[in-house]
């Protein structure tokens, strides 16, 4: 019997077709828990603008509904797995929110930000019925049910 030898490149071809779901697979292994990380930076950093009661822009970040359905620019807030597509990303990092508050840049602390898309790289998930709750975290202008 002659054993067949593969080339690099039918290595390639046969491992290929794997990439999307190894690189899915790692990118899940490193997705920030939701309700110990993402969570708590849209309750405090969003939540206050974007809620269900006071939509600015007719974003509700409350919800992955409202993430899906997006703003008055009709386009969704965030695309899973792809954070560079995502337009919350793309208002964040360039500085457009959260808007001035006080005549005072707002900025989200790079490890925030970082969270923000390691969460959005590795789809997004988002727990089956978890709504957030504007009032459920203390933040800088209000004390929450966490507080009290």
């Amino acid at each position: 019997m002659s054993r067949m030898r593969l080339s690099s490149a039918h290595k390639l071809a046969f491992a290929f077709p794997l990439l999307p779901i190894l690189l899915s697979e790692a990118a899940r292994a490193e997705a920030p828990d939701f309700e110990r990380r993402i969570a708590p930076i849209l309750i405090t950093r969003c939540l206050e603008c974007h809620n269900e009661r006071e939509a600015a822009g007719k974003l509700v970040l409350a919800s992955p509904q409202g993430l899906s359905k997006g703003g008055e620019s009709g386009d969704a807030a965030v695309v899973a797995g792809r954070p560079d597509a995502s337009l919350l990303i793309e208002r964040i990092e360039s500085g457009e929110m959260p808007p001035r508050k006080r005549d005072k840049l707002q900025h989200l602390p790079a490890e925030e930000i970082k969270q923000l898309r390691a969460w959005i790289a590795a789809g997004a998930v988002w727990p089956k019925d978890r709504k957030l709750d504007l009032y459920e975290l203390t933040g800088e202008a209000r004390g929450g049910r966490d507080w009290w």
